[in-house]
């Protein structure tokens, strides 16, 4: 594909010329031309104007779709050849909420870079939230997250199961006792920030038991798994995490499990990419990790 269909693809995601700009590195003007020589040549208006924002035409969005599937052939016949000399090269942007990127990806990433190591791999980590606000503005390509909610313009894939677990320390004097809902509404509890998405999950389990977060002995907002257990061992209550980040804990005997037969915490860990994007490269890691044996 040439430059002109690649910066039409980019101003008809964005739908912004100067968002495009960024984008690509190049001036709003330069996109501009680029757009009108497009026009020009295929005899067509692609985008018009609705008051202060743009929007693709009927005509428009035919390009799109073709200039996609366009675009798709060729990434794949690149990355086709590339694995013929078994040369598979590129960058995966790739972005976690704290529980996957912390405790789940980092072993997947590392057995595919042993596999594709010329491939440049980045990880970034923060709640669900940030990282799909990342997703939606091309910062990263590929989103695994463990919230609740969605975003029209993103896609979702399911990809493992969660369990969230009821946790304190191992020195502290709550648990002596089977824990029930009402125990749960008086102990000081902590839980994670305002945006976390085991936060988010947290609220809807409780909302299905008719209890509020309001209901609840919240003490404090922390903004990582990793300082909730090191507040938790010496906190005279309770806190909520991923069972995923706690075995070594556990095996060390600084946390302890407090099973309720009243709740359970379930949950899914989901994929997201953007609609209307493909990439061989993202497609073969999204199916690496489906793959992974855990």
């Amino acid at each position: 594909m040439d430059f002109r269909s690649i910066v039409f693809l980019s101003v008809a995601r964005n739908l912004n010329f100067t968002k495009a700009a960024e984008e690509l590195h190049i001036s709003q003007p330069a996109v501009t031309k680029h757009i009108k020589l497009l026009e020009e040549s295929l005899e067509t208006t692609l985008f018009e104007r609705k008051g202060n924002r743009i929007v693709l035409t009927d005509e428009g969005y035919l390009v799109q779709k073709h200039y996609l599937e366009m675009h798709e052939i060729e990434n794949t016949l690149i990355y086709e050849l590339q694995q013929r000399n078994n040369k598979t090269k590129g960058v995966l942007r790739i972005g976690g909420s704290s529980t996957i990127a912390q405790y789940v990806l980092p072993p997947i990433i590392a057995k595919f870079h042993q596999r594709f190591p010329n491939v440049r791999i980045s990880l970034v980590s923060s709640n669900s939230f940030h990282v799909l606000e990342m997703l939606h503005n091309n910062l990263i390509d590929i989103a695994f997250v463990e919230n609740h909610s969605t975003r029209s313009d993103l896609n979702y894939r399911y990809w493992m199961d969660d369990e969230l677990v009821i946790i304190t320390g191992m020195k502290t004097k709550v648990g002596k006792e089977e824990l029930t809902l009402e125990k749960i509404k008086k102990y000081p509890l902590i839980v994670r920030e305002i945006g976390s998405g085991t936060l988010e999950v947290i609220e809807h389990i409780f909302k299905d038991h008719h209890l509020n977060m309001d209901d609840l002995n919240i003490r404090m907002h922390l903004g990582s798994t990793e300082a909730m257990k090191h507040y938790l061992t010496e906190f005279e209550g309770i806190g909520i995490v991923s069972n995923q980040a706690i075995q070594n804990e556990l095996k060390w005997n600084h946390l302890k499990i407090l099973p309720c037969e009243e709740i359970k915490f379930h949950r899914a860990f989901r994929i997201s990419t953007k609609k209307g994007e493909s990439r061989r490269l993202i497609d073969n890691f999204i199916e690496f990790t489906l793959n992974y044996n855990f």
